[in-house]
C-alpha cells in the first residue's frame, strides 16, 4: 500500500496553524518532513501528522496578532513618554 502525503497547506490546515508557523516548526525539528518533491515543495505523512496533534510543543503557538504588538508598543511608548516629562518637571 502507497503512503499517502501531504503538503504543506493541507498540513498547516490539518493542525489549524498557518503554513508560516509549520515552516518555523520545521526549521526548529519540532515537525519532521518525510520529503521533497522534485520541484522542492515540502511533503508531510500522515504519522507525522497524528504525532503532531498529540505534542503540546508543536500545537503551542506563541504567535501574537499584529494589532496586540502594535498595541503593546504603544502603551510602552505612553510610559516612556511619561516618565521623560516626569523627570524633565522632577529636573532632572
Amino acid at each position: 500500500m502507497r503512503k499517502r502525503y501531504l503538503t504543506k497547506r493541507q498540513f498547516a490546515e490539518a493542525l489549524g496553524l498557518s503554513i508560516r508557523t509549520v515552516e518555523r516548526k520545521v526549521e526548529r525539528n519540532l515537525i519532521q518532513l518525510a520529503g521533497r518533491t522534485f520541484g522542492g515543495h515540502w511533503r508531510f505523512t500522515l504519522e507525522e501528522l497524528d504525532r503532531c496533534r498529540k505534542d503540546p510543543q508543536v500545537m503551542r503557538n506563541w504567535t501574537r496578532p499584529a494589532f496586540i504588538i502594535k498595541y503593546e508598543a504603544k502603551q510602552i511608548a505612553e510610559k516612556q513618554s511619561m516618565r521623560r516629562a516626569l523627570s524633565i518637571l522632577r529636573g532632572r
